[in-house]
């Protein structure tokens, strides 16, 4: 089983994630010390673990088994959003200081996962053509 194309959007998407956690941090440590870098680095990290392990499970099925692949996109999507809200919910219970910024960094997370995977799509044709030229069909006087 190859999962090949199915994750070729990876090392971009984990590029952003290394910058948002880096940049997650460095504004919790300027807004509230390093309580408030830690908690939105995880917060931010916690999206992004969960957005890994989806598209994962994703390509695992599409690879494997094409028609398993809607409840395994499900599937993943409610571990992912059970997972965000149970580690939320532990951190609200003990009354931590980092739970606002860890919310920050969960909205940052569910905001840049999605966006570099739009980008990805609807850039990745125009990127192609700037690295061969344009492509002209065959037999046309272009």
């Amino acid at each position: 089983m190859r999962l090949g194309w199915r994750l070729a959007h990876l090392p971009l998407l984990l590029a952003v994630t290394a910058g948002l956690l880096a940049g997650a941090a460095g504004v919790g440590w300027l807004v509230g010390g390093g309580t408030a870098a830690a908690g939105a680095a995880g917060g931010a990290g916690l999206v992004a673990a969960g957005y890994l392990g989806s598209n994962l499970a994703v390509a695992w099925a599409d690879a494997a088994r094409p028609g398993l692949l809607l409840a395994v996109a499900l599937g993943s999507y409610v571990a992912k959003v059970s997972l965000v809200s149970a580690v939320l919910l532990a951190v609200a219970a003990r009354d931590g200081p980092g739970l606002v910024p860890m919310a920050y960094g969960v909205l940052a997370g569910a905001v840049a996962w999605p966006a570099t995977m739009a980008w990805w799509v609807v850039g990745r044709p125009r990127l192609a053509e700037r690295r061969s030229g344009p492509q002209f069909p065959a037999g046309g006087d272009q």
